[in-house]
């Protein structure tokens, strides 16, 4: 579930990306413009990421 950060406050396993990310998520969803998916689908990925190694770094820092 990607959304906005006032519905991610609210719900349990969101990912939290930008207002503008996700108008950009729903124009090409809706368009089905190759540019824009691939633009979403890398930021959706970057935001992964930086989740994923912000999970690690309270891990490692408190096991």
């Amino acid at each position: 579930k990607f959304v906005t950060y006032d519905f991610a406050r609210l719900m349990d396993n969101a990912h939290t990306v930008s207002t503008s990310t996700f108008a950009d998520a729903l124009i090409a969803r809706i368009t089905g413009d190759p540019e824009d998916l691939a633009r979403y689908e890398q930021e959706r990925r970057e935001t992964l990421q930086k989740e994923r190694e912000a999970r690690e770094a309270r891990r490692v820092s408190d096991p």
